[in-house]
């Protein structure tokens, strides 16, 4: 009779009491699906980020490498050719689609929260109809004798503590398996980040030396092609020789020249 006063007193031994696994597997559940969605819909937003940077610069650098030939100025010239070589390497990092597979990683922790949700509603309906059997053998006025009802209520006893035990079980699973798939996803997606940027980090140094290079050039010497060529080089030589100015050594020289001449 013991189990049947602890059971209608509804007490700490109570087996029908609501097992606190319960609650704590129900809530990580629960926080488990709210963390899924954000960090898949955050991975997705970064992987899109990303792949629109990669084809902006892949576009960015055929753009110069279709320029770089019409360059005049030889130090922009050297600059626009690295850019554009460095920028299609960047272009091609392709780590976008790695990101893209971090997010879908994820769909793994879905999987176990959406299993160990069902595990939890079937214990739950299994205690319910435990709860609903032991009260009806309770009921029973004694129908089937002292020493059969408290067996029968034992028994009844027993199964639900098993069902606890299954549910602590089910809890630690899950655990363990949200927590293998979180270290996966999370770090694989900070690694591939750090190796992204890196790798960018690595190729945009290269690009910032001779773009800090790039100095103006002599204006009159681009336009020699469309001017003569060498004939307008020479002829602005020759006008450079002539604005001159006269050292004034010489002049001195040419009039005593002029003096000795008249004498």
């Amino acid at each position: 009779m013991a189990a049947r006063r602890s059971a209608d007193a509804g007490g700490a031994d109570d087996p029908f009491t609501k097992h606190p696994t319960f609650e704590s597997l129900d809530s990580k559940i629960t926080q488990t699906r709210q963390l899924t969605k954000a960090a898949k819909a955050s991975l997705t937003e970064l992987s899109a980020l990303m792949e629109r940077q990669e084809l902006a610069t892949a576009e960015f650098a055929k753009k110069l490498a279709k320029l770089q030939p019409q360059e005049q100025n030889p130090t922009v010239s050297a600059a626009l050719a690295k850019l554009a070589r460095e920028l299609e390497l960047v272009g091609r990092l392709g780590e976008s689609g790695g990101l893209r597979g971090c997010a879908s990683s994820l769909d793994a922790l879905g999987s176990s929260a959406a299993e160990a949700n069902g595990r939890l509603k079937a214990w739950d309906g299994a205690m319910k109809e435990r709860k609903r059997a032991q009260k009806e053998l309770a009921n029973s006025k004694g129908s089937f004798g002292t020493a059969g009802q408290t067996r029968a209520l034992s028994a009844a006893h027993d199964k639900v503590q098993n069902s606890n035990k299954a549910l602590d079980e089910t809890a630690q699973h899950f655990e363990n398996e949200r927590s293998k798939v979180l270290q996966s996803a999370l770090s694989d997606a900070v690694y591939r980040n750090i190796e992204y940027h890196a790798k960018a980090l690595e190729l945009w140094s290269g690009m910032y030396a001779p773009c800090n290079g790039i100095v103006a050039g002599d204006m009159m010497e681009y336009l020699a092609p469309t001017r003569g060529g060498d004939e307008f080089k020479a002829q602005r030589r020759g006008e450079a020789a002539v604005s001159a100015p006269v050292p004034v050594t010489t002049a001195v020289a040419e009039a005593e020249d002029s003096s000795d001449s008249d004498s």
